[in-house]
């Protein structure tokens, strides 16, 4: 061991003086002395004598000094290795005072050699490989970056590299004779630093310049028959790529590629160079963990919302090389994504996945669905989601292992579907690709949500991202809950699974089950339950689940809701008209039918009657639970329309339509006849609605619906009913004439008054609602055309007469027709203020109209106040007298309040009268004579109380204008709320009632009183509490005087009312006072500087 161990100083030693010479020679202005200095340098360490020419000190400095010196150095230290080895052989264990005291190898190197070492690897590589390389291929010497302990010029370091490119020119860089010196060199560098003391510190700084010069050992030669230094260089890389750790090479390849410049395209060695790295690391990818390390490696520096990188890098990876086979390449990928989906959801395994790498995972799916369909579905989806394939699977005599239907199976694929759909937006084909699964996972849920698993979060959250980003989701979830079985792809059913489609009814042969740690499990049925266990059981306890699912917050912009209705709603109709169809025979070894969809729309027409009654439970469930958000989409409403129109267009004759009485079918067709004609009537009265007054520019698919319902318009034009003809006509036309704005002008503006009058109280006076609304609708429209008559004196009449005709109709009890009344007034009032001002108000006065009537005109009256702008302190007095008037009460009933009222100012008296018994007689009688109908006294509250909120709007828009009105305002609430007290109604009962009747109707009357009293008191507080609101600072202005009386009123209703309504609007009425006295006592600086005009750039 001493002869090596001396030998390998002796080796270090020729190294050391070498180096240090270098690092001496520093830049000089002599070329020529510096090229002297590094000639003798090199001498030395050759041992060479001094007759030798420049060009061959190039080729000895490799030949006979570095790569001799690296050979014999590697064997040496090698040699002391297994020497080593031997020695520990034979002398066994170290003792316990051995392990404490260790002794150092016998040819550890110091930092000093060290870095004379990896000086002597720089060199090596600058002076004899890098000139032997074409072009372009590596970085240029004066653009490496070398180390600190270097310590030597890039004079130096260029020395060889210009020697040896003076005299070599680029023909002979290809040659044998230089290809083999590469070889050597490449040999020697490989050798020494593939040493167990250099390879964790010396290798990773060489690595890339190692790999390129293999890489390019084995292309630079364009031969048809690998020469045998080729062969070398290919057994010497394959050696390197088998040694190196795979991220290692992977990275090092790409940074080869990195450092090419554009001089190497130039060059067919180039070009080959690149490619061959580029299918290296291709097949370096296909080994297990490669895309583990490609993940890393172009990812690891980047942001973590930088979705558009991570999808770039996925499109990368999936991309087949041009060298490879494709189903190969991509049956290497499924693995390894199928091996990261699996480690994503199943940490408790030791395999440390990375948020990063799941994501990855869920878009390189996406991407293998896209590219390689059938190797996703017999790679990924039957292997991943074997439990949930199997849930319908025909074969009742398969034996399954328990664990692909355990509790831990149906977790993991619950956590996979939520990792794919819950991640970066899903692509439509991979949606497509997940079709199998929804009805599973929709079972699975419901099951999950009756039994409060676990599972329901997640499940509800993948099934929520599907609904939402799936196009064709209405189509499936129609099928969840339809009795069939749905095909699978010839893909699937080629890895073992299998569907029968030829069943005479649906049975479901196996269900979910509670597992023992929360989740679910799935269990086989027995073939007794099976039988006598409801084939529909499953599929109603999914119902209110998906009801529930489709109200989720996340889905309320989403469109599935009224695809799936209106879907439904076509499916019922068209069962109502041509009755339920044979069960279809799908061929599922018809290649054409690989898309899942184009399998499925066949087979969303139920084929039995209990599909039939699971469709109807579905449309019930929606209209009851989702209301009118069923109905998100004008172009749904259309579609629903033109689906009831095509059913009712003819006389249904089959199932739905038939009853069955003692084996014999009844049919009904005078009842339907009309029930059909009365559901046409309604919907071509929507259909004029959306037409007359709904907005005359649609978007497409609004358009395109409206197109389509021209063919059935035209057949229900000649209906022998005149309405539903008249309606489909009118209808139709309008449709076709939509886009003709300037014919349709033309044609109103030549029709007079009296026609369009007459035409539209024809319309008025029909039966049928849409008629009457349509009616209406006409006259508005007239009157909002004729804003420029406003001051015409022939005008005048035409207002009242419309004005009265308005009127008229807010008594109707339909509310789309007394609604559109209350528009047509305001519309009135907008267009001609001077003359329907006035009788809105005149009217809205009249103790003859109906309380209901009065309280529709109290709407019409704001919407006019509104429409009136800056106009509207001219007629302030109008409109706040006319709320005041109807605020008071009315004559008859002001005896009663009186009455009221004197026991109020009774009930806070210290010491109150004795009243005589002449006077208890005659409050007696006045109280019974009274008329006491509980129905009137509601409404006319309900009128106070409609008035006084009201006029709060009024108020607020008022603004400064409401000055001269104010006293009186604030007087009529002040009056409301200190007089009109939350009293004990006392009435005496009946002659003979018992004490319990007597009980109850005191109550019931307390009740009734308390109702009317507080409605009343919730609106005058509303008015002060919108006056503090809107007015702000200028209550400050307007009504200093009553600031006090307004504070203390405030406090009084806050602190001893009883209703919780009128209390909250006290105090926030006392929360806004508050808040305008305190910025007027305490003015921000910010505030006084923008009022006094002041810079914001104070001196301090």
């Amino acid at each position: 061991m001493d002869v090596e161990v001396k030998q390998q100083q002796a080796l270090m030693r020729s190294l050391r003086v070498f180096v240090d010479t270098l690092r001496d020679i520093k830049k000089a202005e002599d070329a020529s002395e510096a090229n002297c200095n590094v000639m003798e340098a090199v001498r030395v360490l050759c041992g060479s004598p001094e007759t030798l020419g420049g060009a061959q000190w190039h080729n000895e400095v490799w030949r006979r000094g570095l790569v001799p010196t690296f050979q014999r150095l590697s064997l040496c230290m090698t040699r002391l290795d297994q020497l080593e080895a031997q020695e520990r052989k034979r002398t066994g264990p170290p003792t316990t005072r051995q392990a404490e005291k260790p002794k150092a190898p016998a040819g550890l190197l110091s930092l000093r050699d060290y870095s004379v070492l990896q000086a002597a690897v720089e060199l090596l590589f600058c002076w004899g490989a890098h000139p032997r390389v074409a072009a372009g291929i590596l970085m240029p010497i004066e653009k490496r970056k070398p180390t600190r302990t270097l310590e030597i010029s890039k004079d130096v370091l260029m020395w060889g590299y210009r020697g040896y490119t003076r005299v070599i020119v680029d023909a002979e860089l290809k040659s044998e004779g230089t290809m083999s010196g590469l070889l050597n060199i490449t040999q020697a560098m490989l050798q020494l630093l593939s040493l167990p003391q250099f390879q964790p510190i010396l290798l990773p700084k060489y690595v890339v310049e190692l790999l390129a010069l293999l890489v390019y050992g084995e292309v630079a030669m364009d031969t048809e028959v690998p020469s045998p230094v080729q062969t070398e260089f290919t057994r010497l890389l394959e050696m390197m790529l088998r040694v190196l750790p795979l991220r290692m090479s992977m990275s090092s390849l790409r940074a080869a590629l990195g450092q090419t410049t554009s001089v190497a395209n130039e060059q067919a060695v180039g070009q080959r160079f690149k490619a061959h790295c580029g299918n290296l690391l291709s097949r370096l990818l296909m080994e297990d963990g490669g895309i583990v390390a490609t993940i890393e490696m172009l990812l690891g520096a980047v942001d973590e919302g930088n979705t558009q990188a991570r999808m770039q890098v996925a499109t990368l990876i999936c991309q087949c090389p041009s060298g490879e086979d494709p189903e190969k390449y991509a049956t290497a990928l499924c693995t390894q994504v199928r091996g990261l989906l699996l480690a994503a959801v199943t940490p408790e395994k030791g395999n440390s996945s990375s948020k990063l790498l799941g994501e990855m995972a869920a878009l390189l799916a996406d991407q293998l669905a896209t590219r390689h369909s059938a190797l996703f579905d017999s790679q990924i989806l039957s292997i991943l989601f074997h439990p949930l394939l199997i849930y319908e699977d025909s074969r009742l005599d398969a034996n399954f292992p328990v664990g692909e239907t355990s509790e831990e199976a149906l977790n993991r694929c619950v956590g996979i579907a939520r990792l794919l759909l819950c991640g970066p937006p899903p692509s439509q084909r991979f949606l497509q690709a997940l079709a199998p699964l929804i009805r599973s996972l929709l079972h699975m849920y419901a099951f999950a949500a009756s039994s409060k698993s676990f599972l329901v979060a997640p499940l509800r959250a993948l099934l929520t991202a599907w609904i939402r980003s799936c196009s064709n989701a209405a189509l499936l979830l129609q099928l969840a809950i339809l009795p069939v079985a749905l095909p699978l792809q010839p893909t699937l059913l080629a890895c073992g699974y299998e569907r029968n489609f030829a069943q005479e009814s649906w049975r479901p042969l196996r269900e979910f089950c509670a597992g023992g740690g929360g989740g679910v499990s799935l269990r086989l049925l027995k073939p007794t339950s099976a039988i006598e266990l409801d084939s529909t059981e499953s599929l109603k306890a999914l119902i209110m689940p998906l009801v529930e699912l489709l109200g989720d917050k996340e889905l309320e912009n989403s469109e599935v809701v009224g695809d799936l209705f209106s879907s439904l709603l076509l499916t019922y109709m068209h069962v109502r008209k041509h009755g339920t169809t044979e069960a279809i025979d799908v061929n599922v070894k018809d290649k054409s039918a690989a898309s899942p969809f184009a399998l499925y729309e066949p087979m969303k027409s139920p084929t039995s009657d209990e599909g039939v009654e699971m469709v109807l439970m579905v449309l019930l469930a929606l209209i009851e639970c989702l209301g009118p958000s069923v109905l998100r989409s004008a172009a749904t409403v259309l579609q629903c329309i033109g689906t009831v129109l095509e059913t009712y267009n003819t006389p249904a004759t089959r199932l739905v339509d038939t009853e069955k009485q003692d084996e014999s079918v009844v049919q009904t067709a005078d009842n339907e006849e009309d029930e059909g004609d009365e559901i046409l009537t309604i919907s071509l009265g929507v259909v004029m609605t959306v037409l007359e007054a709904g907005a005359s520019h649609r978007s497409d698919s609004e358009e395109q619906q409206l197109r389509a319902l021209l063919p059935v318009l035209e057949v229900l034009s000649r209906h022998p009913r005149p309405e539903v003809a008249e309606l489909a006509s009118n209808a139709r036309a309008q449709i076709l004439s939509r886009g003709a704005t300037d014919a349709k002008t033309t044609r109103a503006g030549e029709q007079s008054f009296e026609e369009v009058l007459r035409e539209a109280e024809q319309d008025l006076s029909s039966q049928l609602v849409p008629l009457r609304a349509r009616g209406v609708v006409t006259l508005t429209k007239l009157v909002r055309r004729s804003h420029t008559h406003a001051h015409d004196a022939d005008w005048t009449p035409r207002v009242h007469a419309l004005a009265q005709v308005f009127l008229l109709h807010l008594h109707d009890s339909e509310s789309y027709v007394f609604l559109a009344a209350v528009q047509g007034l305001a519309a009135l009032a907008d267009a001609h203020p001077d003359v329907a001002i006035p009788a809105l108000v005149k009217a809205l006065q009249d103790p003859q109209n109906s309380l209901e009537s009065r309280i529709k005109l109290s709407e019409a009256l704001l919407f006019a106040a509104k429409r009136c702008g800056d106009t509207l302190p001219k007629y302030g007095k109008l409109f706040v007298y006319a709320y005041l008037d109807c605020i008071r009460p009315h004559p008859s009933q002001r005896k009663r309040v009186q009455r009221i009222q004197k026991e109020a100012v009774k009930r806070i008296q210290l010491i109150q009268e004795i009243q005589s018994d002449a006077e208890k007689a005659a409050t007696t009688e006045t109280s019974q004579s009274e008329p006491e109908s509980e129905q009137e006294l509601l409404a006319a509250a309900t009128l106070r109380a409609s008035c006084l909120s009201n006029l709060a709007e009024v108020c607020a828009l008022l603004q400064w204008g409401l000055q001269p009105f104010l006293l009186d305002v604030l007087t009529c609430v002040f009056g409301v709320l200190q007089l009109e007290l939350e009293l004990e109604a006392q009435r005496r009962p009946k002659p003979g009632a018992t004490e319990d009747e007597q009980q109850k109707l005191w109550k019931h009357q307390v009740e009734e009183q308390q109702q009317r009293v507080v409605a009343v008191r919730r609106g005058a507080v509303f008015v002060l509490r919108y006056l503090i609101e809107l007015l702000g600072w200028k209550i400050l202005e307007l009504m200093p005087d009553q600031l006090s009386p307004l504070y203390h009123t405030l406090k009084h209703v806050a602190r001893v009312n009883r209703d919780r309504v009128v209390v909250f609007h006290a105090n926030r009425a006392l929360r806004a006072l508050d808040e305008v006295m305190r910025a007027e006592l305490f003015p921000r600086v910010e505030q006084q500087d923008a009022v006094f005009g002041i810079s914001s750039l104070r001196i301090v």
